[in-house]
């Protein structure tokens, strides 16, 4: 099972990821948990070129270009094997975020961006998508009152942040693999919510 978690920065998704995974291996599960971008030594690597320094240190297709490098190191090496070991996989954040962030946003092709995702992943697409909605406003600053360094996407305009919103929401919409959850309620409502609604996934499978 493919699991991914979307959404804004400081919309709690990473500890929800965190709690997920807890749960999972807490109750006999193989699992593994990754992060895009990284999860790989390379993957880190370009995760500190993306998200660290000034906002416009690179153009936009430079920018998605090292994002899909990033993905097609972490499937490669991490997500593709796990899931053929019949492990299951979290990864925070996968395709969608391209799509929301670097497609939507910064108007590059969506289906440039899916045919390059498409071509590493082999048309695999996650199982099960929550996306963690909350006001930018709210999340940017929960984001930047911890001890982070990675903050070249903080750094943007408000405006900019709104639009990701919309942008999620709009490839949320109509999509069965996706459940949008209320991110403003409790770290523990939340969590309550996505083992549930794992739990019933589980035991149809």
């Amino acid at each position: 099972m493919f699991i991914v978690f979307e959404g804004g920065e400081g919309s709690g998704k990473s500890t929800q990821v965190k709690l997920l995974y807890e749960y999972l291996k807490a109750n006999g599960y193989k699992v593994i948990v990754t992060r895009e971008p990284g999860g790989t030594k390379i993957g880190e690597q370009l995760r500190t070129i993306l998200l660290q320094g000034k906002i416009d240190k690179m153009n936009t297709i430079t920018e998605a270009l090292i994002f899909l490098a990033a993905r097609s190191d972490n499937w490669e090496k991490i997500i593709k094997p796990a899931l053929k070991n019949n492990t299951i996989v979290i990864c925070d954040r996968f395709q969608d975020s391209t799509l929301a962030y670097q497609g939507i946003c910064n108007n590059i092709s969506i289906d440039l961006l899916n045919d390059i995702c498409s071509t590493i992943t082999n048309n695999t697409v996650p199982d099960r998508t929550y996306l963690i909605d909350i006001d930018p406003v709210i999340g940017l600053r929960r984001s930047m009152r911890h001890c982070n360094k990675d903050v070249r996407f903080e750094n943007k305009s408000i405006e900019y942040h709104k639009r990701v919103r919309e942008a999620y929401l709009q490839i949320a919409n109509n999509n069965d693999r996706y459940l949008i959850i209320d991110g403003t309620t409790t770290i523990e409502k939340v969590n309550n919510i996505i083992t549930q609604d794992i739990n019933n996934r589980l035991l149809k499978r």
